[in-house]
């Protein structure tokens, strides 16, 4: 299965969907949609491979959640410092295009694999008018970093779309808080 070199990652209002444009390894363009369902599991897998990798540091999701022990609440500090970091230096790129009318996939599955140092994302859908579900896509492997950067990026489509927030953790959701330029307005 061929794998993403280089992806656009957009949230469309007229589908209210999130959409990924992308190129394959050899050039091929793919364009991808997600729908919220499915990316309120992707990223709950995802922010679970990133608290893994603090591993011997106890989570923080029981149900006392809120009343964080020590080493919890040290392990949700450094996630929220290299969320940070991963969105500071999140730099802006050229978009990977596709025409409108571009063949698309509506993804129904996202396998996710641990790699020795990154995740593995396989996506599986279906062609536009195809019919044929569960098709391989393409793969992304990314890097913690990466990983990191990308979930900024949905997170901040999250919010251009007004979906819900619950899925997404603090560390998450401070560091786009943190990363808003002086004389920004926020409304909440």
């Amino acid at each position: 299965m061929k794998q993403f070199e280089r992806i656009t990652t957009e949230y469309v209002e007229a589908e209210d969907r999130i959409r990924m444009a992308g190129t394959l390894h050899g050039g091929e363009l793919v364009v991808a949609w997600f729908t919220q369902r499915l990316l309120q599991r992707l990223v709950a897998a995802l922010v679970q491979q990133l608290q893994g990798q603090g591993a011997g540091v106890p989570r923080s999701d029981g149900p006392r959640a809120d009343m964080l022990a020590p080493d919890a609440l040290r392990a949700q500090v450094m996630q929220g410092f290299a969320q940070q970091a991963a969105r500071a230096k999140l730099a802006p790129q050229p978009a990977v295009l596709a025409a409108p009318d571009h063949e698309a996939w509506l993804v129904h599955e996202v396998n996710v694999a641990q790699l020795p140092q990154a995740v593995q994302l396989t996506f599986k859908g279906m062609r536009t008018g195809s019919g044929v579900e569960r098709t391989p896509i393409g793969v992304l492997v990314l890097a913690p970093e990466p990983l990191r950067q990308w979930l900024c990026i949905l997170y901040d489509n999250y919010r251009k779309a007004g979906w819900p927030l619950q899925v997404w953790p603090d560390w998450v959701t401070e560091s786009a808080v943190a990363s808003v330029p002086a004389g920004t307005t926020l409304l909440h």
